[in-house]
This record gives C-alpha cells, sequence and structure tokens, in this order.
C-alpha cells in the first residue's frame, strides 16, 4: 500500500504483439488479427484473477463471489461491471462466453452443464470432483456481450446439445465427427466478424483502445471501469523479429 500524492500524468510502457493495420479487428474470438492473449489482459475483466504461488488462488474479478461444492461452481457476477460503452455486462454475457468456449477449449469435455440461475448467478456442473476445473473456467475473460455474440452462443448451444456424446474410454465427453462441418461453419461466421477495435468493439477491462500504428497501440482508461486504477495510460510497444530490427 503506497501513501502520498500520486502522479498519475505518467505512461507506463509495455511489449504486446499483435497485427498491425488495416488487418487488426476488435473481434477476440478471431485472435489471427483481433486481440490476443498480450492485449486481451489490458481490455477485458477475468472472472477471477489467478495466481499459481506460492499457493493456487483465484481472486474474484468480474465475479463478486464463487463456490466450489464437490462437482458444483457457483459463480456470483458483480453488479457493477459495464462495457465500455455503459452497457451492464449480465449473466447473459457470462453464458454466451461459455458456449463460445466449445469448440475453442475441452470445458465442454469436463462439464456437464451450465445453468442461468438468476440475474447474478450461473451453476456448472461438472463430470468429476478436481481443482483442475477451475483452472478450465475461472481465469476466463469476460469479452462476449449477448448483443454481438449472442447468435453464434445460440448455434454452439445447438451444436453442443445435438453433437456431444459421451467418451466412454476416457469417462468425459467429446463431440461427434458428425458435427464437425456445423462447427467448422460456426467459426468462419465468428471469424469473419472483425469490428473496429476503437470505435466498435466492447471491452470489460480496465482499458479501451485509443489509437494504433504498426508500432504500438495507446490505451487509456475505460471510463465504465469499476474500480479506480492509478495508471491513466498505457503504451503498448509491438515486438519484432530480428529481421524486422534489423
Amino acid at each position: 500500500k503506497l501513501t502520498g500524492e500520486k502522479d498519475t500524468s505518467k505512461t507506463l510502457t509495455t511489449f504486446v504483439t499483435f497485427e498491425p493495420p488495416p488487418g487488426f479487428h476488435g473481434n477476440p474470438y478471431a485472435e489471427t488479427a483481433g486481440p490476443n492473449w498480450s492485449l486481451q489482459p489490458l481490455l477485458y475483466e477475468p472472472l477471477c484473477d489467478y495466481s499459481p504461488l506460492p499457493e493456487r488462488e483465484y481472486r474474484p474479478a468480474a465475479l463478486e463471489s464463487y463456490e466450489v461444492d464437490g462437482k458444483t461452481l457457483t459463480m456470483k457476477l458483480r453488479s457493477d461491471l459495464k462495457w465500455s460503452d455503459g452497457s451492464p455486462v449480465t449473466v447473459d454475457d457470462l453464458m454466451t462466453m461459455l458456449y463460445l468456449e466449445a469448440g475453442r477449449s475441452t470445458l465442454w469435455q469436463v462439464m456437464e452443464s451450465a445453468e442461468k440461475v438468476d440475474d447474478s448467478t450461473v451453476r456448472v456442473q461438472f463430470i468429476n470432483e478436481s481443482p483442475l476445473n477451475l483452472n478450465l473456467l475461472l481465469p476466463n475473460f469476460i469479452m462476449a456481450p449477448t448483443k454481438i455474440y449472442g447468435q453464434w452462443a445460440d448455434e454452439l448451444k445447438a451444436y453442443v446439445e445435438k453433437y456431444r456424446v459421451w467418451d466412454e474410454a476416457n469417462n468425459r465427453y467429446k463431440f461427434d465427427t458428425a458435427g464437425d462441418d456445423v462447427l467448422a461453419n460456426i467459426t468462419a461466421e465468428i471469424n469473419n466478424y472483425k469490428p473496429d477495435a476503437i470505435n466498435a468493439a466492447l471491452y470489460s477491462g480496465p482499458y479501451v483502445l485509443k489509437g494504433m500504428t504498426s508500432a504500438e497501440a495507446i490505451f487509456e482508461k475505460n471510463p465504465y471501469y469499476y474500480m479506480d486504477i492509478d495508471i491513466q495510460k498505457v503504451r503498448a510497444v509491438r515486438t519484432q523479429n530480428s529481421e524486422a530490427f534489423a
């Protein structure tokens, strides 16, 4: 904890990686040219901050709280979390995020179900009791507003319900190859969505993107972020290979 006057005029400079303009866009689910792993912590709020050391810890961020009871995970969403346009982040957005993980991760292979309990709560049922289940879910970022990505979440929900089958050999779910074309079509639709990262994309994290060149990106404080942050501006320099430096 620091005391005394704070100088908020400074700009933090760091390194990131991104596809330079004009290819760059604001869809984090099309990471080839969208906000990738190095930009997402600046732009989106995780369900929980995660640290493996000195012991495994999940500290609620977008979540107000979470509770684990055997194979059941109950998550309660913060009530003051907002997108960068001022609209509230809702449980529906959380459900949209969960279904967008189908085809992207192994989450729906180890998860039995996900249920919206009420306007602040989602309950997830896992197949087996394991601390690794939390690793697949709690560090994920809130980055899929339903008003934009909900159509694809609905299609992926139908995909999960129709093509997910039990894998007896591995004691988990798998997806029937009969649904490969369905998933490929949905993925293509998502990848084709390329909003302007500065003027059209929505962010839930501490910063919004304000400018970008082929060399750097400028981030400024999200005016609707639920916490006060002391670093008001971030200059993110794009990493280059040795050939580009030369």
